[in-house]
């Protein structure tokens, strides 16, 4: 399945690249800068971690600066650089609270590479295009844990580690884009499929997917703004 998917985005790109460019592309500058930002939640995995195996601090919401070049009038291409992370505590005791308490604290900050292929499926009443979009991000993630032990007023850290390492991650969907104006434009995001190529894979864990209804659709949408150079 993992092959399948990179040859299909390596496939659109190759015959985006293939096309003769159009010349209401040709007019004019091809290059473009943009940000966006996706609420699709994605988690890091690191092998043989140091920290506790339910650290939830792993996930992280991708926000991204991108620089982008028009292929032709219907597809193309960018490559971001992106940025989250997450926090987390929570405590527990094995008896009495008054006599023995846990902390556990995590701290998770992720950088990416983002890279981006959006293909125009249709064009309504010429400022709205609806495309395909799909990116592959690879993702260099480190936690900092620390877990506290209170017994009786006298407080120790019994556990203060640091984990690494690097996944890569598959997204697909939809989008509509808008021209705001000549340079301008924004656009929203549906993202239905998410894939990471090097860790875990929950539907429910790793994507925030249990919810049902607007709360499920709030958590795969992307959305942005360009301006063409």
């Amino acid at each position: 399945m993992r092959t399948n998917l990179i040859f299909l985005f390596l496939l659109l790109s190759l015959e985006a690249v293939a096309q003769q460019p159009d010349s209401a592309v040709s007019d004019r500058s091809r290059f473009y800068v943009g940000v966006s930002f996706s609420t699709v939640s994605h988690h890091i995995y690191y092998k043989n971690p140091k920290g506790a195996q339910d650290v939830t601090s792993g996930y992280f919401a991708p926000l991204s600066v991108n620089f982008g070049y028009q292929l032709n009038e219907r597809a193309s291409i960018q490559a971001g650089l992106a940025y989250g992370g997450s926090s987390d505590h929570n405590n527990w005791s094995p008896g009495s609270p008054d006599t023995l308490m846990y902390d556990s604290y995590s701290n998770t900050h992720v950088l990416a590479v983002p890279v981006t292929m959006r293909y125009v499926l249709f064009k309504v009443f010429r400022r709205f295009q609806l495309y395909g979009t799909g990116t592959v991000m690879p993702a260099f993630g480190t936690t900092k844990f620390k877990r506290i032990e209170t017994r009786q007023d006298d407080i120790s850290t019994v556990l203060n580690v640091r984990d690494a390492g690097m996944n890569a991650f598959v997204t697909a969907g939809l989008g509509l884009n808008y021209k705001i104006s000549k340079r301008f434009s924004g656009l929203i995001e549906y993202h239905g499929f998410k894939y990471n190529l090097t860790g875990n894979n929950s539907f429910y864990y790793d994507w925030d997917q249990g919810f049902t209804g607007f709360l499920r659709i709030s958590k795969s949408v992307g959305v942005g703004f360009n301006y063409s150079l």
